[in-house]
């Protein structure tokens, strides 16, 4: 059976006991090497094994003498202290979800490797024949075991995590740092008329640290035996949510905590909780990918989360955490809890449209139903839904409008339709959908003086297929006079034609054709200035258009009023130089020909 297929409390109550075990051994084992060391040391008399020995040798000079015995031992406790650090680091971090406390005992870890490697090799490279490489790798053991201790002791303490393991582990450190500034400077000292004295107390001291060691490696499995875990709550329970807030509560933690012991209690008799004592809040989203993040922590009873998604599930768990004994619990169920539907008004529809994708508005037209009056509501400027999705030039939005009933015809004070804005933008699919379920194509926007048609709003779009949509519904027209009427329809104070519209924008050959060949009268013109469709193209040196318009029968002969000139002159005085284009141009020589005959 795999790790992750056992339950969270199985796996705490695991690596719970690893640890205890491993701490045990650790001790046991390094108990059992330094009462060997000294055994063996009796064995020998208790004699001096170097000239620098007091009457006190040594740890590491036995073990230089009983080589195998050290190693050995050194193996076995480095070994099993490494696997203590793993294993409570895995039991304390089921507890503490926190990263940085995470990386704390994971630093404490690696100092503690670096201790245990340290401890072997000084045992391998002995104080006799590697007497140098012997002291380096004892001081490294030294200083990296009190560093791992100081970063256990402060993973632990960092939230009012203390027990008397963790005290006493304090004093551990507290202690071993002068016994081991005192142990190096007594062994350094060069005094040779009371020599055996010094080296004597040093020994002593080495002795002292070493059976020290023996203490600290234990308290690991005291630490675990004396860190319990609360029971498990509860699930929060619901006490009001809108569409952007949700209101929890958990009482039944106080309830619960009157079961226990008073010394293991969240809160006093009083009701307060105790210093330290914290109750953790987890919510998630409820969608696949979708993780934990801690939104409260603190003692209250109760906690309203704001600014959420309307019409959105959330996933909640609470956890407890003694201060009096650091204990917490697991964590308690989930509660599956949801924000209502945002309130409808007339934003609501607007604001599904500007959202990508079209899930959200297709959510909100199910909640509608089909013909909501929302879906007729004009926005502060007074566009439309149907307006807005053909803007956002969004086929998909468009079509759920139309089939949940918006209205394709419906207008605003101007008389702009939804057909007007997919026309203008150049949206060829959606003119096609919506004259496909009933719109107007003789509509008139008055926004403009006069007025525009639908045709004049896709000439404005230089887009080729959505005119193409246009005229080939006006072609659908059974009334000749009406289909005249419509493609030469003249609006505005200068009265131009969908062609002149398309001559002045330089549209492009594709639609003047396009215009020309569905009746668009070449002849044309300027109301005001009486400046015929030709003249303009050729004023703007728009060489291909020039020659559309004379190709369908455009009067090369008039003269501008405005000017007084004819067709060369005008060809001749334009900056785009449209008259040497029309000389020189090689692949218009037919045309040129034509055109300086006709004038």
């Amino acid at each position: 059976m795999s790790i992750d297929a056992i339950s969270s409390s199985w796996q705490h109550s695991l690596f719970k006991f690893l640890g205890v075990l491993s701490s045990i051994i650790a001790s046991l084992a390094w108990l059992a090497t330094i009462a060997a060391l000294f055994d063996l040391w009796a064995k020998d008399d208790f004699i001096r094994y170097e000239h620098n020995d007091g009457d006190v040798v040594y740890v590491s000079n036995v073990g230089s003498r009983h080589k195998p015995t050290f190693i050995i031992g050194t193996v076995v406790t480095g070994t099993f202290f490494v696997l203590t650090l793993i294993f409570t680091k895995l039991c304390f971090d089921m507890e503490n979800r926190r990263r940085y406390k995470r990386n704390i005992s994971i630093v404490s870890i690696v100092f503690g490797m670096i201790a245990s490697i340290s401890l072997i090799l000084l045992a391998i490279f002995d104080s006799i024949n590697h007497k140098g490489a012997h002291y380096t790798f004892t001081g490294l053991f030294i200083i990296f075991t009190l560093l791992s201790a100081a970063f256990s002791i402060i993973y632990r303490f960092s939230h009012n995590q203390g027990n008397l393991a963790i005290n006493l582990r304090v004093l551990f450190v507290a202690v071993v740092i002068p016994l081991v500034i005192t142990f190096v400077v007594m062994g350094a000292l060069k005094r040779p008329d009371n020599e055996i004295q010094l080296k004597s107390v040093a020994a002593s001291l080495e002795w002292s640290i070493s059976i020290l060691f023996i203490l600290y490696l234990a308290l690991f499995a005291l630490d675990l035996l004396l860190t319990g875990r609360l029971e498990k709550p509860s699930a929060p329970v619901l006490v009001n949510a809108n569409h952007y807030s949700i209101e929890l509560e958990w009482e039944h933690v106080q309830v619960q905590d009157q079961t226990r012991s008073r010394n293991r209690r969240i809160f006093d008799e009083t009701g307060a909780a105790h210093s330290g004592s914290l109750i953790y809040l987890h919510q998630r989203e409820k969608k696949i990918g979708s993780i934990w993040e801690n939104i409260y922590t603190g003692s209250a009873l109760g906690y309203k989360i704001e600014n959420l998604k309307p019409n959105t599930q959330y996933e909640y768990r609470i956890q407890c955490k003694s201060g009096l004994t650091g204990e917490r619990s697991e964590w308690s169920p989930i509660l599956l809890a949801a924000t209502t539907p945002e309130p409808m008004n007339g934003e609501t529809v607007f604001k599904a449209i500007a959202v990508p994708g079209k899930e959200q508005l297709e959510k909100l037209l199910q909640i509608l139903g089909p013909e909501h009056h929302l879906l007729e509501h004009p926005d502060k400027d007074g566009n439309l839904p149907l307006m807005h999705a053909c803007a956002k030039l969004d086929i998909n939005k468009v079509d759920l409008l139309i089939k949940a009933g918006a209205n394709v015809n419906n207008y605003i004070g101007s008389g702009k339709t939804a057909l007007m804005v997919a026309a203008s933008t150049g949206f060829s699919k959606a003119c096609a959908l919506l004259i496909e379920n009933g719109a107007n194509i003789y509509s008139v926007d008055q926004s403009v003086h006069l007025g525009i048609t639908i045709l004049h709003h896709a000439i404005d779009s230089k887009n080729v297929d959505t005119i193409a949509v246009i005229i080939k519904q006006i072609n659908n027209e059974p009334d000749e006079k009406v289909k005249d009427f419509e493609i030469n329809r003249q609006v505005g104070p200068h009265k131009w034609t969908p062609l002149y519209r398309a001559v002045i924008h330089d549209c492009s050959k594709e639609i003047i054709e396009l215009l020309l060949r569905n009746g668009a009268n070449p002849e044309c013109q300027d109301k005001s200035t009486s400046t015929t469709a030709l003249q303009m193209a050729v004023i703007r040196g728009n060489l291909y258009n020039t020659q559309l318009l004379v190709n369908y029968g455009a009067n090369t002969r008039t003269m501008s009023k405005v000017s007084g000139k004819t067709l060369q002159e005008l060809a001749s005085s334009t900056n785009k130089m449209v008259s040497n284009q029309l000389t020189n141009s090689n692949n218009n020589i037919r045309f040129n020909i034509g055109f300086n005959q006709l004038c």
